[in-house]
């Protein structure tokens, strides 16, 4: 082979693998919208009705009370292969990393000045639900077998996602007025995609649908992936809560999300941008979960955002907020102190921290390390288990640390000693 043939085919793959690579769209709601549009005669007059909701909400400022609100969630992993079967650690992570991401947990140092303020926590949090529709214990994870490699947008006769369906080779959901349902599966099209209150075509398909290999941000995600943080369901929740993208349902011009604490913004960002960016005659605000931004590179919702939010749980989602059949929500959580259901496996660690909880399993659990000085070293948004982990930079000085545990009522720290 001369050396012409060898630098035309590494051309030729790399244009091919480059392709591919950007073949899959970043979400799928110009997709949904655009179902949307096509069988539901009354689309316009529904996102009327509701946008009007959500503007008399925000006038009154009812939403200004802060309350926790829980919501009980059902992920169906539905898998071709073994290679997408994702395990029940991956699925816990994505919950971590949703209450994180809800609670603004991972904010950086270098949010720019002008957005510096324009956050907050939203106060929606969640958890795998501990019981099933019939009341039985549940882990909040189904497993389900298909028969359809990429399972995620086909579709029978009818119009109906196979993905939603057992009979058609997905996953039955769970009653979508009691439950937000997660489907995981294998989605080439796009990393994910979820219905609004205004664009639902079948009741039974209500939900987020999110590519396998990117929910959560451990197991068959790609660690040197853009998009492997867990961040593509941060942004399809706030889909299924009522956002919409950062340029409203415009991408050509000055589109508006109608949210007022957002800057108007022509088009989409991607990869990790510089500051500032420009469009519309404003900065645009492209860390925000509603931009295609990397995972790396999007940190927050605004208190704007977090109103919507709140609005369209709170009038068109209500049911998900009178489940009882998640352990997050206040009167389920058990009254037996943190100090004394909680502790330390070993108190001589090196290179991860393993915690024990008796009690108050899937409960949320904010975590803080410090060292001997006061320094905050590392935060955690854990889902309590009877055991899980916590890692830390293998670089830490040998010493002692402290753990400052809480949850929404309680906290303790705990003392231990890293050692190299």
């Amino acid at each position: 082979m001369n050396n012409r043939l060898k630098i035309f085919l590494l051309i030729a793959w790399v244009i091919i693998f480059r392709l591919s690579a950007f073949a899959q769209q970043r979400c799928g709601q110009d997709y949904i919208t655009a179902q949307a549009r096509q069988y539901l005669p009354d689309y316009e007059e529904r996102s009327a009705a509701m946008e009007a909701v959500i503007a008399s909400d925000i006038q009154s400022d009812r939403l200004q009370t802060r309350n926790t609100l829980y919501i009980p969630v059902v992920v169906h992993v539905v898998y071709y292969d073994q290679t997408e079967k994702i395990s029940e650690a991956q699925v816990r992570s994505q919950i971590e990393v949703l209450n994180a991401d809800f609670a603004h947990l991972i904010i950086p140092g270098t949010i720019p000045d002008e957005f510096a303020h324009a956050y907050q926590d939203v106060n929606i949090r969640f958890c795998l639900a501990s019981k099933d529709p019939e009341g039985n214990p549940t882990t909040g994870i189904t497993y389900n077998s298909t028969n359809f490699s990429n399972i995620g947008i086909k579709t029978d006769a009818m119009g109906r996602k196979r993905i939603h369906h057992s009979s058609l080779g997905g996953a039955d959901a769970w009653p979508t007025d009691k439950y937000l349902n997660i489907w995981v599966c294998r989605l080439d099209e796009y990393l994910g995609y979820a219905t609004g209150p205004d664009n639902i075509l079948f009741p039974d398909e209500d939900g987020v649908v999110i590519n396998f290999s990117n929910f959560g941000n451990i197991g068959l995600i790609d660690p040197n992936g853009r998009y492997n943080m867990g961040r593509t369901t941060t942004h399809e929740v706030g889909h299924y809560f009522g956002l919409l993208h950062l340029w409203g349902k415009n991408s050509s011009g000055c589109g508006d999300d109608l949210v007022e604490d957002t800057p108007l913004q022509g088009t989409p960002h991607y990869g990790c941008p510089d500051y500032p960016q420009i469009s519309c005659m404003t900065s645009n605000m492209f860390m925000n979960y509603m931009d295609y931004v990397d995972d790396a590179c999007m940190y927050f919702f605004t208190k704007g955002q977090g109103a919507r939010m709140r609005s369209i749980l709170e009038n068109f989602r209500k049911g998900l907020l009178t489940n009882k059949n998640t352990h997050c929500s206040d009167d389920s959580i058990t009254t037996t102190p943190l100090k004394d259901r909680i502790r330390l496996k070993n108190t001589l660690v090196n290179g991860e921290i393993t915690l024990i909880q008796a009690e108050g399993l899937n409960e949320v659990l904010y975590i803080e390390l410090y060292d001997e000085a006061g320094r905050l070293i590392k935060k955690y948004t854990k889902i309590a288990q009877s055991e899980f982990n916590l890692q830390y930079n293998r670089s830490l000085a040998s010493g002692m640390y402290f753990l400052r545990i809480r949850t929404a009522g309680d906290q303790t720290t705990l003392k231990l000693f890293i050692y190299d």
